[in-house]
């Protein structure tokens, strides 16, 4: 029976051979231009993140009214391996780590569900909490800084209510983080005389201003062909609605707002600073995604920010920090040695082989 020789099929069949040589060569292209790029390898560790805002409430009102109850909900959930919470003035965090094994999106459905049930125990006042899966040792890929002659306040309106939706609309980007500016608030600024005068208390202007301050469901409206949902609507727009609220006075008699202190809009206590070269600044930070490339990623986030640019000219983009300039020079300084590499072999080998045809088939 005759053996099947390797190399003696090879020098009699160079054609085919150079064929399954160049087939693996143009698969290597190809893969290089369509794997995805990364500096270190990823080791998704599953965590599940409740936030809850209380504003105005100090940290042991936090831990006692929000942490608590929302750590007992959250206890029941399958493949947790730890629960730790953090509570601060205004802000409840409660983070679960899950098994290694764990299904991260089960597990943050099961959560939602959890603080959902419990909503109804917690302050009227508190925000709905907010469930999200995080990579806790993640970091921002892309850190910007937003300057402009504009106010902080209105400069922290547009990076809050437009910028954050379009850099989310990139490819896997997953969050948009916002830092310093400033908010705007409507403040009632109450003399403590006339109050005592009328005979009202803080609680009757503050139960007032909730009364009308709604947005309810008012019924249908039915024709032959539509159906049109109504909802009553009585929501403050300006600080004109509510200079036009009127208290009611333990008398019976009606006064309006303004008689027991001024209706003005105002920027909230400042809170959180960003500067860049010591001018003030919106700073934003961009997460992408645990499964997203991270070149492709920040690729797809720079012409996000050169469209914004065209579009906001009179707002400067300062790109405090990428990334992926890293990763890319990592990247060239490893093709740069492979190049290196094949030289030399190429060399080598055509010092021993004194001939380019053998050389240039070893190489390829």
């Amino acid at each position: 029976m005759k053996h099947f020789n390797l190399t003696r099929y090879s020098v009699t069949h160079p054609i085919g051979i150079f064929m399954i040589v160049l087939f693996f060569v143009v698969l290597g292209l190809y893969s290089y231009w369509r794997i995805g790029v990364e500096l270190y390898p990823n080791i998704n560790v599953p965590y599940v993140v409740v936030s809850v805002r209380y504003d105005g409430a100090d940290a042991e009102s936090v831990e006692q009214q929000i942490t608590k109850p929302v750590e007992d909900a959250l206890s029941s959930v399958s493949n947790v391996k730890h629960i730790t919470s953090k509570s601060k003035t205004g802000r409840s965090q409660v983070t679960l780590e899950l098994n290694f094994d764990a299904n991260a999106d089960a597990a943050a459905i099961d959560a939602a569900q959890k603080v959902n049930a419990i909503r109804r125990k917690l302050p009227d006042d508190a925000d709905d909490p907010v469930v999200e899966k995080r990579d806790m040792d993640a970091a921002p890929i892309i850190d910007l800084a937003m300057m402009s002659s504009h106010p902080l306040d209105d400069m922290y309106s547009l990076a809050d209510n437009t910028l954050t939706n379009e850099f989310t609309k990139a490819d896997g980007v997953s969050d948009v983080e916002l830092h310093g500016g400033r908010d705007k608030e409507i403040a009632i600024r109450v003399n403590r005389d006339k109050l005592a005068h009328y005979g009202i208390s803080m609680n009757d202007i503050v139960s007032t201003l909730k009364k009308e301050n709604k947005l309810a469901p008012a019924g249908s409206s039915y024709t032959d062909t539509r159906q049109t949902q109504i909802r009553l609507s009585a929501q403050y727009d300006t600080v004109e609605d509510i200079r036009k609220i009127h208290l009611t006075t333990p008398s019976g008699s009606s006064i309006p707002i303004t008689a027991i202190g001024d209706v003005v809009r105002k920027d909230q206590k400042v809170s959180r600073f960003a500067r860049i070269n010591g001018q003030d600044a919106i700073g934003i930070s961009i997460y992408k995604n645990s499964n997203a490339n991270l070149v492709s990623t920040a690729d797809g986030v720079m012409q996000v920010l050169e469209e914004i640019r065209k579009e906001y000219p009179d707002y400067q983009f300062v790109v405090v920090n990428d990334s992926a300039d890293y990763v890319r020079t990592a990247l060239h300084n490893t093709l740069g040695t492979l190049v290196e590499g094949l030289i030399t072999t190429g060399l080598v080998l055509f010092f021993f082989l004194r001939g380019w045809r053998s050389t240039a088939s070893v190489i390829i």
